[in-house]
C-alpha cells in the first residue's frame, strides 16, 4: 500500500497529482516484484468523484490497484456505508473494470469503539454482509495493553468475566414481541427465533393492516427483552384477482423477496450484460435488486 490517507496528507484537492505519482510508484513496485498485490488509493474517507477519476486514470494507464481501499471512521458509516459501496461498484461497472477486492483498512470511531465488542459488532456486521475485508484502526492499542485497559464502567472482551453485570449479553433465548400499528395491537406474543450468532439471520413474515399515509409500527415486550430487529421490509399483500387486477402496478419498481431465506432477487456483480447471472442476495439497497413489473 504505497499511500496512507493521501487526500489529507500530500494530495488534498490534487487528485491529478496523486494519479501521476500513483502510476510512478505502481510501476516501480511492479519492476521490483511483478507478483506484488498493490492496494489503494486509501483515502481517509470515500470520495466518489476522486475514486471515479482515479480508477479511470488507472484503467487508461494500466496501473489498476489489485485491492481498493479507503477508511470508514465516523458516524456517517452507519447511514451511508451501503450507498458508498454501491457507488464504488457502479464506477467499476461504468468503466468495465472487473470487481476489485475491497479492504476498509481502518474502521472505527476514535471516540470509544475500539476494544468494545458491543460497539464493534455493528461495523463488522455490515462488512460481513457486504463481503469485504476490513481492519480495525490502530490508535491506542500500544498504550493501553492492547485494549485490556478500559475506561470506567465500560465492558470489553477482556474484562467481561471480571464483573458481575452481563446485561449486554443476557437472555440469549428466543424472544417474543407485540406488534402495534397506530396504537392497535395486531399481533400479540409473536415468536422470533434466536440465531445465536450476529451474522445469522432469521426472517419472520406477518400480515398487518396499514392506513393510507403515515403509519407507526411498534415492536415491544412489557415483561422481557424484545427481539433485535435488523431490517423491516413491507410489501403489498398478495391480492385475489376479482377482475380489477392483481394489486401489482404495471411500470412500478419492486424488490422480489424469497420468503424462505428473506433474500432478494439480485443481478450478480451489477452486470448489465445479456446473460448476466441472477442470484439471491442479502438486501444491499443496490439498483441491481430493483425490478420493474410491466403488463405484457
Amino acid at each position: 500500500m504505497p499511500f496512507n490517507e493521501p487526500d489529507q496528507i500530500w494530495y488534498a484537492g490534487n487528485i491529478n497529482g496523486l494519479c501521476n505519482d500513483w502510476k510512478t510508484v505502481f510501476n516501480k513496485i511492479r519492476s521490483i516484484d511483478p507478483t506484488a498485490k498493490i492496494a489503494g488509493p486509501n483515502y481517509a474517507g470515500y470520495n466518489s468523484s476522486h475514486y471515479n477519476t482515479f480508477m479511470e486514470f488507472c484503467k487508461n494507464n494500466n496501473c489498476l490497484p489489485d485491492i481498493v481501499t479507503w477508511h470508514e471512521l465516523g458516524d456517517a458509516f452507519f447511514s451511508g456505508w451501503y450507498t458508498r459501496l454501491n457507488d464504488y461498484r457502479s464506477i467499476e461497472a461504468r468503466l468495465g473494470i472487473s470487481a476489485r477486492h475491497i479492504c476498509i483498512n481502518e474502521y472505527g470511531r476514535f471516540s470509544g469503539d475500539l476494544g468494545y465488542p458491543g460497539n464493534m459488532v455493528q461495523w463488522m456486521a455490515r462488512f460481513e454482509n457486504s463481503k469485504v475485508d476490513a481492519c480495525r484502526a490502530y490508535w491506542g492499542a500500544a498504550g493501553n495493553l492492547d485494549e485490556l485497559v478500559v475506561e470506567n464502567n465500560k465492558v470489553n472482551g477482556a474484562n467481561a468475566e471480571m464483573i458481575g453485570d452481563h446485561s449486554y449479553n443476557t437472555n440469549v433465548v428466543d424472544r417474543t414481541a407485540d406488534i402495534t400499528v397506530n396504537g392497535t395491537v395486531q399481533h400479540s406474543g409473536l415468536h422470533f427465533r434466536n440465531t445465536y450468532l450476529w451474522n445469522n439471520y432469521s426472517t419472520t413474515v406477518v400480515d398487518i393492516t396499514l392506513n393510507a399515509g403515515n403509519n407507526t409500527i411498534k415492536f415491544s415486550n412489557s415483561s422481557a427483552y424484545a427481539p433485535n430487529i435488523d431490517k423491516i421490509s413491507i410489501a403489498a399483500a398478495e391480492a385475489t384477482d376479482t377482475g380489477g387486477g392483481s394489486g401489482i402496478v404495471s411500470g412500478e419498481t419492486y424488490k422480489l423477496i424469497n420468503r424462505n431465506s428473506g433474500k432478494l432477487l439480485d443481478v450478480y456483480n451489477l452486470s448489465t450484460a445479456d446473460g448476466g447471472d441472477v442470484v439471491q442476495w442479502t438486501d444491499n439497497g443496490g439498483y441491481n435488486q430493483h425490478w420493474q413489473i410491466v403488463s405484457p
